[in-house]
């Protein structure tokens, strides 16, 4: 929704910002957004597949582990994001 509002204004400010110069400022660096963006995907994983492995007796358990590949694979897939996570916290000090 602010992406939308941000080129709106910018569209209808296109003639005068040739003429103000207006400055941006960047709020986060690239790396600040790609680790935030590891963080939300790792975060979703590990939800995921915990809940998947803790909860293993119940059908929605069932059916999700078969959407990512079982129970195995759901636990590699946790595993891994776990490591991902962690790389995102040390990288992040």
């Amino acid at each position: 929704m602010w992406r939308r509002a941000r080129w709106q204004m910018r569209r209808q400010n296109a003639g005068a910002q040739a003429e103000t110069h207006a400055m941006e400022y960047e709020r986060f660096s690239r790396l600040n957004r790609i680790l935030h963006v590891l963080m939300i995907v790792s975060f979703i994983s590990l939800a995921l597949t915990g809940m998947t492995l803790k909860f293993s007796y119940t059908r929605w358990a069932g059916a999700l582990s078969r959407l990512l590949g079982g129970y195995e694979t759901a636990g590699y897939i946790h595993r891994f994001a776990a490591g991902v996570m962690i790389g995102v916290f040390v990288a992040h000090i």
